[in-house]
């Protein structure tokens, strides 16, 4: 059994800087569409983030990131475990899951990362435009 706070809370994502979230990439499902990341609805409970969010995804594998205007928005999905058992599963302790979908895709954003490796889920792009406007999408 995983860690947990005293309060009960999942141990994942950990915010170390405000408004960016780490937590263990889960793995793949096709539960989730195209450009969706799912968090357990406990974990996203204890974030900022709320369901419909847009966040910017970096994987934690060698330091370099690709410059802001070549990467994808995803959108931040609750998971349920009636609704979504495989995404719920994969993700029960706070974990980031994807959709299995984007992986054929050359600007994935986690496409090489192993399962339980970190991901940063970054929400503060979204700061810069106000909370009614969004950034112009860049996925066509």
């Amino acid at each position: 059994m995983p860690w947990r706070a005293a309060t009960g809370a999942l141990p994942y994502p950990i915010e170390p800087i405000r408004h960016r979230y780490v937590t263990p990439f889960g793995g793949f499902t096709y539960e989730l569409q195209p450009w969706q990341v799912g968090l357990v609805r406990p974990a996203l409970a204890t974030t900022a983030l709320a369901a419909g969010a847009r966040v910017l995804v970096s994987a934690v594998l060698d330091g370099r990131a690709k410059p802001l205007f070549a990467r994808r928005w995803y959108e931040i999905v609750p998971l349920d475990p009636r609704a979504t058992p495989d995404a719920a599963g994969r993700g029960a302790h706070g974990e980031a899951v994807f959709s299995s979908f984007e992986l054929d895709e050359a600007d994935t954003a986690v496409g090489d990362v192993e399962e339980g490796s970190p991901v940063v889920l970054n929400a503060a792009e979204n700061l810069l435009y106000g909370r009614d406007r969004r950034p112009v999408d860049p996925n066509p």
